[in-house]
């Protein structure tokens, strides 16, 4: 019987068993930052690898190269097969159309911000018509664009629980550091796609982040939020469940909820239960047995003393304790207060 399932085919192979192997004879847009040249901070070059070198590594070639080496009626073939994905890609980007019309493709060139966004917007495209790309690290986790920050219960409160509420404060970070108000400006008065930010680049769009600050602000104009409703949003929920799907997927990308420092370690406590146990002071107290003998201070209350230093800390600490009653045991003798445990009988 034949199996249903397909057999993977050479490319699959490579890229599970092989991932090196099946790079090579591939074309690659590299986008990097020019920091030599501050009118042109974007550097582009196209190429393609030839193959591994002895150490292992692939051995890129500026795709100008491949022009020569696949010059001549016999490597024609080879050469269209090289250059099928950058024309595939270039029906869906407008950039690279541009750049294979004037033959700029085979050569290195230096961008202005404005043209390297309109790259790095292509990026799905260009790697769906089968085109590796390498970017800069901060844009592949995406971490620099500015962002609505609603930290929930950053003041301490005397307790929390079901109708306890919480604080709201709003913030707007790029990598986990709060801009100024005169930065925030700055941003949604600017233009959008790269702006340099404090000496590195960061993603903006003016209307979505408005968008999120104006719907975080509505939200913490209402006042301190229940802690139900702080740990939702703190799952992931949207603070507002009627919000639409574009919505919804606006706050998601330029905007998060997370714990305040208060609520943080309120979190941390839970975890362990016995932080959150009260502190009782230890007394240091002798032994509260009953005995054949009296105690040698007070009127009579059957105690075994450790020391008389002892007593007179312990009936100093008593006084101040719950845990401590006035017992006198002989009521012919004067009143005098006695030191007497609740749950020992009295003598």
């Amino acid at each position: 019987m034949h199996s249903s399932k397909s057999k993977p085919d050479l490319t699959s192979l490579l890229a599970t068993h092989a991932p090196l192997w099946s790079r090579v004879g591939r074309v690659t847009l590299h986008l990097a930052e020019n920091n030599s040249d501050p009118e042109y901070p974007f550097a582009f070059m196209a190429s393609y690898a030839s193959g591994l070198s002895k150490s292992g590594r692939l051995q890129q070639v500026p795709l100008g190269k491949a022009l020569k080496e696949y010059a001549g009626a016999n490597n024609k073939a080879a050469l269209l097969k090289l250059l099928a994905p950058i024309h595939t890609a270039s029906k869906q980007c407008k950039l690279l159309a541009d750049l294979v019309e004037t033959q700029d493709i085979y050569h290195p060139l230096v961008w202005l911000p404005a043209e390297a966004y309109q790259f790095l917007q292509s990026v799905p495209e260009l790697e769906d018509a089968g085109l590796l790309v390498r970017l800069p690290d901060w844009w592949k986790k995406r971490t620099r664009r500015p962002q609505v920050a609603a930290k929930i219960g950053s003041a301490k409160r005397s307790s929390v629980g079901e109708y306890g509420l919480l604080d709201v404060t709003l913030n707007v970070e790029v990598d986990g550091h709060a801009l100024s108000t005169e930065e925030i400006e700055a941003l949604l008065a600017g233009d959008d796609g790269l702006i340099l930010l404090r000496g590195q680049w960061v993603e903006v769009d003016r209307e979505k982040l408005q968008q999120a600050l104006a719907h975080w602000r509505r939200i913490a104009a209402h006042g301190d939020i229940s802690f139900a409703t702080g740990m939702r949003w703190l799952a992931g929920a949207p603070a507002d469940l009627a919000s639409s799907g574009d919505t919804s997927e606006i706050l998601h990308e330029w905007a998060f909820a997370e714990a305040g420092e208060a609520l943080t370690e309120l979190l941390q406590q839970l975890k362990d239960p016995a932080q959150l146990a009260p502190r009782l002071t230890t007394l240091a107290t002798p032994h509260c047995a009953p005995t054949s003998k009296p105690a040698s201070t007070g009127c009579g209350c059957a105690r075994k003393q450790a020391s008389a230093r002892a007593w007179q800390t312990t009936w100093a600490s008593a006084k101040r304790s719950s845990y401590w009653r006035p017992y006198c045991a002989n009521s012919n003798k004067p009143h005098t207060p006695q030191r007497h445990c609740w749950w020992c009988p009295p003598p």
